[in-house]
């Protein structure tokens, strides 16, 4: 589905969140989500805000008509009015309000539904409303057969202290993806920051940012060693830590550093893996490369870095 990756045992319902820096981004992945259901003779279901299901609506109507029957459009803000009287999203009150309506389509055809009330909540600063609410959406899996797209600003996981959240809004999802190419936190200097998510094409992104900063600072002959150190301590972080991670490259004046800062506090351990094991030596594979490396405990998961000699 879109390209995403596995991050959670048996959901019950494929749940897939997405983060987006661009709406035109978001709406297109929502109309070929959509479409792809219309495609093998299913139905949806749209809660997002006006402007979006505008677009939505735009994109899918090159396509096909739309009828009230296989297409059902709800206000994400009105929703949330219906869901969560006192502020606070009730179990009982979603699932009289959105039962109903997967009732409705369920015996058409595939569902598939695409809801934002999620970053609605966020952008309130509402955290653990919105994780509550993933949660709810899971239940409802439980009772209709629907496949979710939920989508957040990509800001929900960048910057400063939201690793962690970020972290539980991943382990409410099937599949997690980042729409458009990750962005930068900092301008390409001495220093390049980059925030990716746990999803299927997260490392050869990781490979792609390392590659590109290298060149950029005149460095191609460390590429080599540097993609494979930044695609180990990647896949830690999202094969184990299955959590959204900052990777930053800093150049200094006798080295490169590679840091991977996720939100999982448990310090990775280097193993001896059996000659029959497919994976197990990541970390061998970085203490051999890298001239130095450690693991920094933070207050929100840990920076785990690797230090390559110029």
């Amino acid at each position: 589905m879109l390209g995403a990756v596995d991050i959670a045992p048996n959901p019950g319902h494929q749940h897939v969140v997405a983060f987006y820096a661009d709406d035109d981004e978001l709406t297109a992945a929502v109309a070929r989500f959509i479409g792809e259901g219309f495609d093998a003779g299913g139905t949806a279901i749209v809660v997002a805000t006006p402007q979006h299901r505008a677009s939505i609506r735009d994109l899918l109507n090159s396509r096909l008509a739309l009828d009230s029957t296989h297409y059902v459009e709800l206000d994400a803000s009105a929703t949330i009015t219906l869901i969560a009287p006192d502020g606070t999203p009730d179990p009982d009150a979603f699932m009289a309000t959105l039962d109903p309506v997967l009732a409705s389509v369920s015996a058409i055809g595939p569902v598939r539904v695409f809801g934002e009330m999620v970053a609605l909540l966020w952008n309130d600063r509402l955290v653990t409303q919105a994780i509550d609410l993933e949660g709810m959406w899971n239940d409802l899996g439980q009772r209709h057969d629907f496949d979710l797209l939920c989508a957040y600003p990509v800001e929900a996981i960048d910057g400063e202290g939201n690793l962690g959240p970020g972290k539980r809004i991943c382990d409410q999802h099937s599949h997690a993806m980042m729409l458009g190419a990750p962005r930068s936190g900092d301008a390409l200097g001495t220093s390049v920051t980059r925030t990716f998510v746990p999803a299927a094409d997260a490392l050869a992104n990781v490979r792609r940012f390392v590659r590109e900063a290298l060149d950029i600072w005149g460095l191609a002959g460390m590429r080599d060693r540097a993609q494979v150190i930044a695609s180990e301590l990647g896949t830690n972080a999202t094969r184990h830590a299955a959590s959204p991670f900052r990777m930053t490259l800093t150049r200094g004046a006798a080295a490169v550093t590679l840091a991977v800062r996720d939100a999982c506090a448990d310090q990775p351990q280097p193993r001896t893996p059996d000659p029959a094991d497919i994976g197990g030596r990541g970390l061998a594979l970085v203490a051999g490369l890298a001239d130095a490396w450690g693991t920094t405990i933070e207050s929100d998961g840990k920076t785990v870095w690797a230090e390559i000699t110029r």
